[in-house]
């Protein structure tokens, strides 16, 4: 209350009611992805976490204090090595269909809603196929291949692992040479024993055998039928004339008995 002068110099009582509007101060909380910055808020370009402040006007017309409390979810990266074998191929990864080996991006949501990149590094390790030629003989018969005994020539496969874990293919042509057998009738006459004959010394009649290498180095087995002509031994009694000296006998002249 205020008593004061009129214009007319009598007493004026003013009676004042007065009303304050306070100053209004709050804070926010408010976080946000790495990518969102800079994050624009009155006026203002935040480019990290942190505090901020600023003074604005309330509907009074008043001083009012804003208070940030700005907090910022990095983005996330993250790289991965995966090895496989090709007949992995195409590879699924984060909805993504691989048909090689190569570098990756995939963009995910992390725990907090931001973004999350993960690089692939796909290596490939190759299937390997090879082929194999392997003579034999017939008598190498039968022959044991990568677990598979095999009775006759032509072609095999086996399906085998690398050292790298992954599939081998490998193709064996498998070519036998037969063993080979002979027989040879021989007949000689009885002063041509002993008849020699693959380094055996034969000293009658009879059927030899003897195992040689052909020219493939398998077996030949080789059979002799041995048949010894004697010697024949006669005699001849002729009664002649003289007069019919000479006598031609056997391409022989002859001119005396004898």
């Amino acid at each position: 209350i205020a008593i004061l002068q009129n214009i007319n110099g009598c007493d004026s009582t003013v009676t004042l009611n007065l009303v304050v509007n306070p100053n209004v101060s709050s804070t926010q909380q408010i976080t946000i992805c790495q990518n969102a910055l800079p994050y624009g808020w009155n006026s203002q370009s935040l480019t990290g976490a942190g505090t901020y402040t600023a003074l604005l006007q309330n509907i009074n017309g008043c001083d009012s204090t804003v208070t940030l409390n700005l907090s910022v979810n990095p983005n996330v990266t993250s790289t991965q090595n995966i090895t496989i074998c090709q007949n992995a191929l195409p590879y699924r990864w984060n909805n993504q269909s691989l048909t090689a080996g190569g570098t990756y991006i995939a963009i995910l949501q992390n725990i907090n809603g931001c973004d999350s990149t993960v690089t692939l590094n796909l290596i490939v390790n190759p299937n390997i196929a090879s082929s194999q030629k392997i003579t034999i003989c017939q008598n190498a018969l039968p022959y044991s291949w990568n677990s598979q005994s095999l009775t006759a020539a032509g072609s095999y496969t086996a399906l085998l692992q690398n050292v790298n874990g992954c599939d081998s293919t490998v193709t064996l042509n498998l070519v036998v040479y037969p063993n080979v057998t002979s027989t040879q009738n021989i007949a000689i006459c009885q002063n041509a024993l002993p008849y020699s004959w693959n380094n055996q010394s034969l000293t009658a009649a009879g059927t030899y055998t003897t195992v040689l290498q052909n020219i493939n180095g398998c077996d030949s087995t080789a059979t002799l039928n041995l048949i010894i002509n004697p010697n024949v031994t006669s005699t001849q009694n002729i009664t002649i004339c003289q007069n019919a000296l000479p006598y031609s006998w056997n391409n022989q002249t002859l001119t005396a008995t004898g």
